[in-house]
């Protein structure tokens, strides 16, 4: 009854809002307004606790000067018209995209802080109201006072999330860049059948005109409220140029040949068929006010929480990291979801299925012998699950850090994109803005990038990098990097221990064409087609995009 009576509510939000707009909306203002949720209080923290970051969190964001910050009064008294409590009412991105609307702001920022023993833990996302999708996710591990967490987490935090650059990416200040600076895909793109040579591996100065992007399947984000009482939202499914996607992550081939995509802020595992059309192949659509966010079972009824990589093992199975269920997961070629390891509670254990722990891992990757290897990224380490499921640690010591060396002795910051090749681990490193190699017996050495964040090419050891997320390698060895919040594409050359930029400007806009004109936003998943194509998870776009080497 208390789920119909909120179900009710909702629908007549937007009708109070009519008559609370003209008191409460921000005034016009050259700069974008945000309305700053208070942060949710999980395991180990007070309300009040909680209640203190979120302050230092608006203090801080008000000192940028990007942003028309909602006064938290107001906020709260729209709030208290509408008749919920803030983030509480709903968990789920488009929920809270209805509620930065009835508040009148162009983004929205909510998170968590939880606390295990002497860690705590922030999970802060910025929302883009118009579009529904978050355009910003970062967290932070700190084992530390509550007062460093005020004095220094916090201003960091918004320091790498809260730039000008998400500014541009909310609509009040990007109504222009957020507009397709190039005609829309056409429909008759063929999704997965155009045949190329693979990439060239000798030229260092890739010509610009020498590769083309395409958007392979996915259209502008258009979520609507639902009208029906349940509040079930619906994906759209069909051809791929229509269909749509929220924050897509990764992507695998499955033993068909046919292209799956973790669909993270759907929570869901789409299908894009040799036939050019996208499915739902697993996972249940998740209501608004469902918070219900694991089960498994058949395709119709398992649930995810956001699922963010992939790999296919030797027996044809995909193995899914379900990060927010701090899970990994087995799909079989029917849809059929259960659990491999990880017991849905956020910790760092080793040990059998009934004890091993994760911290929202993101990166999976299997070797041929059926071993699993998991970048275990609130852990800031890599694991490795036998096939008999016991999980030992391979790499790092679950403090974040940055040291080369051997097994426990080494040190990661939230390692994110795993990839297995030539009997060998690659890593992107996100926190750290570089490239890893784990050899199988848990040496670690850094492959590209000097640590620091930036944007430079060059000399691998030179190179820069800001917050890498994907990794895909070529048949002639090279590794092209997904640049994630450059907005590029990058590729390591391995016989000349070169950095170049493949595609992408550095900001985050969508255009498809050459690669003087092609544009990004926050690409992540990366994978190569059998034609030797490389097929891009664009996530801030919401489409799957294609770079095709002449």
């Amino acid at each position: 009854m208390q789920s119909l009576l909120k179900s009710i509510r909702i629908s007549l939000f937007l009708g109070l809002w009519i008559v609370l707009a003209g008191i409460y909306l921000p005034a016009a203002s050259a700069k974008p307004s945000i309305a700053i949720l208070e942060l949710d209080a999980k395991g180990g923290i007070t309300a009040d606790e909680a209640s203190i970051i979120t302050d230092r969190l608006r203090a801080q964001l008000h000192q940028t000067g990007h942003f028309q910050i909602l006064e938290r009064a107001k906020m709260e008294s729209v709030l208290k018209e509408l008749g919920f409590q803030q983030s509480a009412f709903c968990d789920d991105s488009k929920c809270k995209a209805q509620i930065g609307k009835l508040l009148g702001v162009d983004g929205l920022v909510t998170g968590s802080v939880s606390r295990f023993d002497t860690l705590y833990t922030l999970s802060i996302r910025v929302l883009n109201v118009e579009k529904g999708v978050i355009i910003r996710e970062e967290f932070q591990d700190c084992e530390c006072p509550l007062k460093e967490i005020l004095t220094r987490v916090t201003p960091q935090l918004v320091t790498r999330l809260l730039s000008q650059k998400t500014a541009n990416a909310l609509p009040h200040q990007a109504a222009t860049a957020q507009t397709p600076t190039t005609a829309m895909p056409r429909a008759s793109s063929p999704p997965l059948s155009v045949p190329a040579s693979a990439p060239p591996s000798s030229m260092v100065n890739l010509p610009l005109g020498s590769l083309e992007v395409q958007t392979l399947a996915g259209s502008p984000a258009n979520w609507q409220l639902p009208t029906n009482l349940s509040l079930t939202t619906s994906v759209q499914n069909g051809p791929a140029l229509k269909a749509d996607f929220q924050t897509p992550y990764a992507l695998v081939w499955d033993a068909q040949g046919q292209l799956l995509i973790a669909d993270a802020q759907n929570h869901l595992v789409r299908k894009l068929s040799l036939n050019g059309d996208v499915s739902t192949f697993s996972g249940a659509e998740r209501g608004l006010l469902d918070t219900l966010t694991f089960a498994d079972g058949d395709a119709t009824v398992a649930k995810f929480n956001f699922p963010t990589s992939m790999a296919r093992h030797p027996s044809g199975q995909i193995y899914i990291v379900d990060t927010d269920n701090h899970r990994i997961r087995v799909l079989n070629p029917n849809g059929h979801v259960s659990t491999f390891v990880g017991t849905g509670i956020a910790g760092f254990a080793d040990g059998n299925p009934a004890v091993a722990q994760f911290h929202r891992p993101r990166g999976i990757a299997i070797d041929s012998a059926g071993n699993v290897y998991v970048a275990d990224t609130g852990n800031h380490s890599i694991r490795k699950i036998s096939p008999n499921a016991m999980v030992s640690t391979l790499a790092g010591n679950g403090r974040s850090g940055f040291a080369n060396g051997q097994g426990s002795e080494t040190q990661f910051n939230h390692p994110t994109a795993l990839i297995l090749h030539q009997d060998a681990l690659y890593s992107a490193d996100t926190f750290n803005h570089c490239i890893r190699k784990i050899t199988l017996a848990g040496e670690v050495t850094t492959l590209a990038g000097d640590g620091r964040e930036g944007f430079v090419d060059g000399n691998a050891d030179q190179a820069r990098f800001r917050f890498p997320r994907g990794l895909a390698f070529d048949t002639q060895d090279n590794l092209y990097i997904a640049d994630t919040d450059n907005h590029r594409i990058r590729k390591y050359f391995a016989d000349q221990q070169q950095v170049i930029t493949v595609a992408g400007n550095g900001n985050a806009d969508f255009a498809d064409g050459n690669a003087a004109v092609a544009k990004f936003n926050q690409p992540i998943g990366l994978l190569f087609d059998p034609a030797g194509h490389l097929l891009v998870a664009d996530s801030g776009n919401n489409r799957i995009r294609k770079i095709i080497f002449h």
